[in-house]
């Protein structure tokens, strides 16, 4: 049986990732755990603005899709990455 070249990819082996919709991960917002998500912080000194967050009371960082690892693209599951079915 001959192949041919995979639809869905168009002998690529790769497509982009589902899961992420090629974005390769979501920016993450997060309470700061230093202040409680006040964005103060009572020291020997007094209260004065959390260093953690900048006063903002939110942590925010970029966390990379599980399934792609941050590379936006993955092997394609019409043809398993092999480019023919």
């Amino acid at each position: 049986m001959s192949k041919t070249t995979c639809p869905k990819c168009h002998g690529n082996k790769k497509v982009q990732c589902p899961y992420c919709d090629g974005e390769g991960g979501k920016t993450v917002t997060e309470t700061c755990s230093k202040c409680s998500g006040s964005g103060w912080v009572t020291t020997s000194w007094g209260t004065i603005q959390c260093g953690a967050c900048d006063g903002k009371g939110v942590i925010e960082y970029f966390k990379k899709c599980v399934h792609c690892g941050g590379n936006k693209i993955v092997d394609c599951p019409y043809c398993m990455g092999t480019g023919e079915v």
